[in-house]
């Protein structure tokens, strides 16, 4: 920034009015949302501008970008971006719970359960992130037809309707 100052918010609920208000004329003003795996350097962070130059997002964007991944939006996606990223981040860990506590019922101890669960939602983020984010793709290679997986997946869809 030349001389300028810039506001960075992490109030996702803030509506930008009023923090315009609140920080005043010709003070720069972005919002970044990262998620809870910032602490691990694998966040997804979000990043809008409300009144930042150009500039000053380029700044905020290599900041955070040591810290995992950086999608710079406008204003009126930042809500949906929270819901994908620090919401489903949630949703995951919620999904993990329960597959530790299935694996727990199995016969597993819980280090074994959620060593065998972690692992798994992690190689198959990798492997849909290298097989170019199309996960329903990537389903189709392990759903042998008849095998254990499609019934799996049958029975989810069939919970859902």
């Amino acid at each position: 920034l030349l001389g300028g100052k810039l506001v960075v918010s992490m109030a996702a609920q803030m509506p930008p009015k009023q923090m315009k208000e609140m920080v005043g004329e010709g003070i720069e003003l972005a919002y970044v949302i990262p998620n809870v795996a910032i602490a691990h350097k694998e966040s997804m962070t979000f990043i809008s501008s409300v009144s930042a130059s150009e500039a000053s997002v380029k700044l905020l964007e290599e900041l955070f970008s040591t810290a995992g991944k950086v999608l710079v939006v406008p204003m009126e996606m930042l809500k949906a971006g929270i819901s994908l990223a620090s919401c489903g981040i949630g949703y995951a860990m919620k999904y993990m719970t329960a597959a530790i506590e299935g694996a727990r019922k199995l016969g597993f101890v819980r280090e074994d359960a959620a060593k065998i669960v972690c692992k798994t939602v992690l190689g198959a983020c990798q492997v849909v992130e290298k097989g170019g984010f199309h996960p329903e793709k990537e389903v189709k290679k392990v759903a042998t037809p008849g095998g254990l997986t499609e019934r799996g997946l049958k029975a989810m869809e069939d919970i859902q309707t």
